[in-house]
């Protein structure tokens, strides 16, 4: 954490040393969604450390304690996924660690709060049929009334998802200029609608709520909404986009750099998934050599 001509003082109301761990980070120009997933983390621990969101503007460092924070997470943990858990953790854990290095807590307390494992699962994508299916439903539309139901929008939202592997808020302030074609054209001349950006009925920039109903109401007319894991409609969609990826051999670093992952084990689960790696080493093993027919010519 970087100083400044007031040293750092375990008094400092806490809102302003998260604001300054903030500003170191972001020398490492981390994406708007990490930044976003600091300042979420950070205010969910504090409040429960705190009471109250009131009280946490004015709450020093002196609160960062053991059983505090131990009592917080415990807190946080009752309403709150695994990975919701570990990506908290991993967070405060960092600033804790930078609290701990410039002298202002004593000691970090994160390490002596268990963590839960990291569930041994894949990510879901869709098949190829259950996409061709979606598309289909969407294209149902073309021709309806209803000031709603919009085709070629509909259709950016899922294409884009699936060719750009954008995540919900990265799509919905994403504007057409923004997006460019593998073969080096301009998306905006195979998109129709005449905002430069992902509208709602009413003619203003598409909101959450209406994101994700288009997608699940798509799901649900083309008979495929088994196929989706819980709670995943735009990130279902962003899962295939990795998956498909990973079983054309592209690389883990490739994989990281294009999903926007801080770290290249989120976007390992996606190679290993594919299982191209393994398919690749076992057939390197000599001993298939001894499948050959008997008699047949070496």
């Amino acid at each position: 954490m970087p100083r400044s001509d007031q040293q750092l003082s375990p008094t400092l109301p806490f809102a302003r040393l998260v604001h300054r761990f903030l500003a170191d980070r972001a020398v490492r120009k981390p994406s708007s969604h990490t930044t976003k997933a600091y300042r979420q983390d950070f205010e969910a621990i504090a409040i429960l450390i705190a009471g109250t969101g009131e009280d946490v503007v004015n709450h020093s460092a002196d609160a960062v304690s053991k059983d505090n924070v131990r009592a917080a997470f415990a807190a946080y943990a009752s309403t709150h996924s695994v990975a919701s858990i570990r990506r908290c953790w991993s967070t405060w854990n960092s600033l804790c660690n930078c609290l701990f290095t410039a002298e202002v807590i004593e000691a970090n307390p994160v390490p002596l709060i268990g963590r839960p494992k990291v569930p041994k699962t894949l990510p879901k994508s869709y098949p190829a049929h259950a996409i061709t299916d979606l598309i289909a439903a969407i294209d149902s539309d073309y021709g309806s009334t209803r000031a709603s139901d919009w085709a070629e929008r509909d259709r950016a939202i899922v294409f884009t998802s699936l060719l750009a592997g954008l995540r919900a808020d990265e799509l919905l302030n994403a504007n057409v200029g923004d997006i460019r074609r593998a073969d080096g054209g301009d998306a905006s001349s195979n998109f129709s609608p005449t905002a430069d950006h992902l509208v709602g009925a009413d003619g203003d920039r598409m909101t959450r709520g209406t994101l994700q109903y288009r997608i699940l109401r798509a799901f649900k007319r083309a008979g495929i909404n088994g196929e989706r894991a819980n709670g995943a409609l735009v990130h279902g969609l962003r899962h295939t986009f990795a998956t498909e990826l990973a079983n054309a051999n592209v690389s883990v670093y490739t994989l990281m750099k294009l999903l926007g992952h801080e770290s290249m084990v989120t976007s390992q689960r996606y190679v290993d998934g594919a299982g191209t790696e393994t398919r690749a080493a076992a057939a390197l093993n000599l001993l298939h050599g001894l499948l050959k027919a008997p008699g047949s010519q070496a």
